[in-house]
């Protein structure tokens, strides 16, 4: 059986989620040069490789393989965590709730944690647990039971129960080289397709009913999946080689580049494209206290409508961060 050291599999599955040494580093408050051995340990103990260095950082093909087996390694100790809390805390029940980090603020999205906090001291019965999880792998562990709810733009096409929380944004990321965006207000998704493929996200679901109206767009299958900051992928772009479709306010808070434009998307008659954000869980009947945590997270995002709250629109142009 070959040795494999977790924290050197930690490095790994950091690093193939965010497509660099240097922001798995960050995540995970290490030097870069100890994600980089430790990975490089590991890929000699695997005796493959796991990544192709020579242009960037991307996947092997046997990469992609063990990554997968990582998140399930790593989702299997989350389990026996929450089965040790079970026990620790006596009769108090633990309740998973998955977040897509595209929907915290923290990303530029609207959800704030510490709102999500409150839900602790307003139901203290309940021992309330916030993971973030990508939105493909969030639906599977909802619907497998791991996961209780789910926060996420996608959600099961069967089997489960969703409100609606909000509406955002989308916008597209295209190459600033793209003259004719500079003096458009917005793009359209035919616009689009005329702009070259475009750049999947690793999330499918959140894009698949922008791609079932527009059957012209074509993915890009040769690049990395875009990652939190569209870092990975943000060369490809500015190169005019794909373009990607993002929320708006995610995009204009995290995307840094000034070779590309952040232009919000909009529909043919000018209406802007939005995506619903949701909260779901598998179809069941809730608990009380489960039904009190709906309500919790529904009165906050309606809390921040009669607020006048809500995402902020620019002309396209360089992008910075929003203040």
């Amino acid at each position: 059986m070959i040795d494999i050291d977790m924290r050197q599999l930690s490095y790994f599955l950091e690093s193939a989620e965010t497509g660099s040494f240097s922001r798995a580093a960050k995540s995970l408050f290490v030097s870069p040069q100890a994600v980089s051995k430790g990975v490089q340990i590991l890929e000699g103990r695997l005796g493959t490789p796991l990544f192709d260095r020579s242009n960037g950082l991307h996947l092997t093909e046997f990469g992609a393989a063990v990554r997968d087996e990582a998140r399930s390694v790593f989702l299997g100790l989350d389990r026996i965590e929450q089965i040790a809390l079970r026990y620790r805390e006596g009769d108090q029940r633990v309740v998973a709730v998955g977040i897509n980090p595209l929907c915290l603020k923290t990303h530029g999205g609207t959800l704030d944690v510490d709102s999500l906090r409150d839900a602790q001291s307003a139901l203290p019965e309940i021992k309330w647990k916030f993971v973030e999880m990508k939105g493909d792998l969030l639906i599977d562990e909802v619907m497998r039971g791991t996961l209780e709810f789910g926060i996420s733009g996608s959600t099961p096409s069967n089997g489960a129960q969703k409100t609606v929380l909000s509406l955002y944004p989308m916008a597209a990321v295209v190459s600033a080289s793209l003259s004719r965006f500079r003096s458009q207000a917005s793009a359209t998704l035919r616009e689009l397709a005329e702009c070259g493929a475009l750049s999947l996200p690793g999330e499918e679901a959140i894009l698949a009913p922008l791609l079932d109206q527009a059957p012209a767009l074509e993915p890009s299958l040769r690049l990395s999946p875009l990652q939190i900051e569209l870092e990975s992928d943000t060369s490809a772009i500015a190169r005019g080689d794909v373009f990607a479709i993002r929320p708006l306010q995610h995009a204009q808070r995290t995307i840094r580049d000034e070779g590309v434009l952040v232009v919000p998307l909009a529909h043919e008659d000018g209406t802007p494209v939005v995506m619903p954000l949701h909260l779901f869980w598998r179809s069941r009947e809730l608990t009380e206290a489960e039904s009190r945590f709906v309500k919790h997270i529904e009165d906050l995002y309606r809390d921040r409508s009669a607020n006048g709250e809500g995402a902020r629109y620019r002309r396209p142009g360089f992008t910075n961060p929003l203040s």
